[in-house]
């Protein structure tokens, strides 16, 4: 009776291996044109003798789904002054002063309501932007082709203008994001004061300093950094780099009130800035910019010109 157990057990052990060998031939089969090679980039540092092993991952939708509401756009008096606080703890701190109007643009702080829309996920790049320079939709950038701080496939395409910009846009099936539209992807209903929360951290966005040389290289850059290099500095919904990097295109225009305030105060719903300006709003920073200016109320200013640090995105129309 004991040797017919043991029989059977070794018959069970003996089915099992057999299984297993099986399904382990079929796997092989089944992913025989799916094999990683036998050799890696040297820049991996990984084994090379992994065999058979396959990997599947879902990429990341390009765009962004923007669910619109109600947001309070701007800056209290309070942040403000906290803005400015923070200018004091940089190095040129004796310019100070003279920044303190490019704060009091952020006011009033006022209620805006938004449709829904899209947003990239990233900057517009490089490589994203020359297939509309192949296509003859574009302007070239205005840096050299073999300038290896502007010219890789991955940065952020600079040296574009307010128009180049929203040229790209089009062709791409969209446009240029309103400056409302920017603030709340980089700041939420809740009024983050960065993208990713209330608390600043030196390594979660490509920013500058208020100094002689205005990089800091202590995020890991001293110039522009590929797209998507500060994941953790990502919003809540996944946008990255929408403090720092190049500051971006948005379609509204500059202006300022005779008492340097930028907004009314009074509600808006789907604000398009108003009709002239002094040049073109620039939002998030950039690799030039200091701390307080990388926050998602800060405003900048230029007319339509083409800069090392200036960059864009996209925004589209929700579809259902």
């Amino acid at each position: 009776m004991r040797r017919a157990k043991r029989a059977g057990s070794r018959m069970s052990v003996l089915a099992a291996v057999a299984a297993c060998s099986a399904a382990a031939t079929l796997s092989s089969h089944a992913t025989a044109g799916l094999r990683w090679p036998n050799t890696l980039p040297e820049a991996g540092k990984a084994r090379a003798d992994v065999r058979d092993v396959v990997v599947l991952s879902v990429p990341r939708p390009s765009k962004v789904r923007i669910a619109g509401g109600v947001f309070n756009m701007g800056s209290t008096p309070l942040e403000m002054q906290l803005a400015a606080n923070a200018c004091q703890n940089e190095v040129g701190r004796d310019d100070c002063p003279s920044l303190l109007q490019a704060l009091r643009a952020e006011g009033h702080i006022h209620e805006v309501e938004l449709s829904p829309y899209d947003l990239d996920r990233t900057e517009v790049t490089v490589e994203d932007y020359d297939r509309c320079v192949s296509a003859g939709a574009c302007a070239a950038p205005g840096f050299s082709r073999t300038d290896p701080r502007f010219a890789r496939p991955r940065l952020p395409v600079t040296h574009v203008s307010f128009d180049d910009a929203r040229s790209y846009c089009t062709f791409a099936g969209g446009r240029l994001p309103t400056e409302a539209e920017f603030e709340l992807a980089a700041r939420g209903p809740e009024g983050r004061r960065y993208p990713w929360g209330r608390l600043w951290n030196t390594h979660l966005a490509n920013h500058g300093a208020l100094a002689v040389d205005a990089t800091d290289a202590r995020d890991g850059f001293a110039g522009l950094a590929e797209v998507g290099s500060f994941p953790d500095g990502a919003t809540p919904q996944g946008i990255l780099d929408l403090a720092g990097n190049v500051e971006e295109w948005v379609s509204d225009f500059f202006l300022v009130d005779g008492d340097g305030f930028g907004y009314s105060g009074a509600k808006e719903i789907d604000p398009k800035g108003p009709p002239t300006g002094t040049g073109h709003v620039l939002r998030g920073g950039s690799y030039h910019s200091p701390p307080f200016l990388v926050r998602g109320a800060a405003r900048g200013r230029t007319l339509s010109t083409r800069a090392s640090d200036i960059g864009f995105r996209c925004a589209y129309g929700a579809k259902k």
